[in-house]
């Protein structure tokens, strides 16, 4: 299963997160490279030359060693019980509590201070880790979550918030389900048998549900 993808293997290749590795794609003569290696018990290859393609096997150990470095400094930005790992390359801040500590300035309002420390934390990343981390701002987490995946990962600041306010124009207009949170394949196909073809529809349904 494909952990993770690069932009340009999304974009040339078709490649997804959570792929399985059967159906990426491969040359006939890296799979007889890879066919020699498995037989022989040899180290596999990784670099495809016909593609130009990689493959490379998950480590683990080192993607948790440089989470928990990367975790290691949102705790400078709130308190540990305000921070939640969500994944090997995610994690949730409520800086609720601790924002008007790192910008007191009340002629400041809470959109533009949530907007200094989001960059400000990404400045702290790079320069100890030398890259740049996406940051989704918003209302709540599942705000914050969209805005990450639909067009924090798509600015060049790689940094966006969506508050209530944008709702309407912004979330109700997500057409892909498979973009919203925790929406994958096989959910996506059980919904368009449902009928529900949007984002509006599928969490009005939720809330008349409860």
């Amino acid at each position: 299963m494909v952990l993770a993808a690069s932009p340009a293997a999304k974009k040339d290749f078709g490649v997804t997160n959570v792929m399985r590795g059967r159906d990426l794609p491969i040359s006939k003569s890296f799979n007889k490279k890879l066919l020699i290696a498995e037989a022989r018990k040899e180290k596999l290859p990784v670099y495809d030359e016909a593609l130009n393609f990689y493959r490379v096997p998950p480590r683990i150990r080192y993607y948790v060693n440089e989470n928990m470095k990367i975790n290691t400094i949102f705790k400078n930005y709130t308190a540990p019980i305000d921070l939640h790992p969500y994944s090997i390359d995610e994690t949730i801040l409520d800086v609720t509590a601790s924002i008007n500590y790192f910008f007191p300035d009340k002629h400041l309002t809470r959109y533009q201070k949530r907007e200094l420390l989001a960059k400000r934390i990404q400045i702290d990343i790079y320069k100890q880790f030398g890259f740049y981390v996406t940051v989704g701002i918003g209302d709540n987490v599942i705000l914050a979550k969209l805005a990450m995946n639909n067009e924090a990962k798509h600015n060049r600041t790689m940094r966006t918030q969506w508050t209530y306010a944008d709702v309407e124009t912004k979330v109700w207009a997500i057409k892909a389900l498979t973009e919203f949170w925790s929406i994958g394949i096989c959910s996506l196909f059980t919904l368009k048998l449902l009928s529900h073809l949007s984002a509006f529809v599928l969490i009005i349904d939720k809330f008349e549900g409860l």
